[in-house]
């Protein structure tokens, strides 16, 4: 037997993430926790094309699934804010009530995500916090479901865990978000 390692190619690039020209609102969350935790969320750090890929292929999996168990969910593709800047919520959903739906595929651990109620999350998950209350302000609902999947669980074991919860926001965090947000925006020159 002979094997031969040959190059590899791109498992995503620009090509796969269908953006408009623009500001996105990834680039008002992305940019604040930049300043807020520059360690954490470098300006200077590549695009883990793998890692995205992995998600990508856990969002098309988890999407599947939901259809085959009769969830009424759909992507509702890139929408554009009343504010200047366009928004992507992985999920609509319409379950009783409608809320939007983000999907996760993440390496952080899931030993500080919440598996019993509380009113809170931990900072670790802050900017997928300000992320989806943006979008539940922009989607007019208090209400989202978060379906993480923690790749290497808590570390333990390693074992994947998927730990989804529902959360619904009081409509003060959710102003006191976008409007966080929004001066973000406008003290960086993004935003008029």
């Amino acid at each position: 037997m002979r094997v031969k390692p040959i190059p590899a190619f791109e498992l995503a690039g620009e090509d796969t993430t269908g953006r408009s020209p623009g500001l996105h609102a990834s680039d008002l969350y992305g940019g604040l926790y930049q300043v807020l935790d520059p360690k954490r969320y470098s300006k200077n750090a590549p695009m883990d094309w793998t890692r995205i890929a992995l998600g990508l292929a856990w969002e098309q999996y988890l999407e599947q699934r939901m259809r085959i168990l009769g969830l009424n969910a759909s992507r509702p593709g890139e929408l554009y804010s009343s504010n200047g800047f366009y928004y992507s919520p992985d999920l609509f959903e319409f379950n009783g009530k409608f809320r939007i739906g983000e999907i996760k595929y993440t390496d952080m651990s899931c030993r500080d995500w919440p598996k019993k109620p509380t009113n809170t999350l931990s900072p670790q998950f802050g900017k997928w916090q300000t992320q989806v209350m943006l979008y539940c302000s922009e989607s007019c609902t208090p209400h989202v479901t978060i379906y993480p999947c923690f790749a290497h669980g808590d570390y333990r074991d390693n074992a994947p865990r998927f730990l989804p919860v529902e959360i619904e926001f009081t409509a003060r965090e959710l102003k006191e978000n976008k409007q966080m947000l929004l001066a973000y925006g406008r003290n960086e020159g993004l935003l008029r």
